[in-house]
């Protein structure tokens, strides 16, 4: 998964928390 794919501007604003969650996720998972 490349986090650099993402657009947070492309995306309804419904689903910037679970964007966000799941960003978190695969940032702390790689640690």
């Amino acid at each position: 998964m490349n986090i650099t794919n993402i657009k947070p501007k492309n995306l309804p604003k419904g689903l910037m928390p679970y964007i966000k969650a799941l960003i978190a996720d695969v940032v702390f998972a790689q640690y």
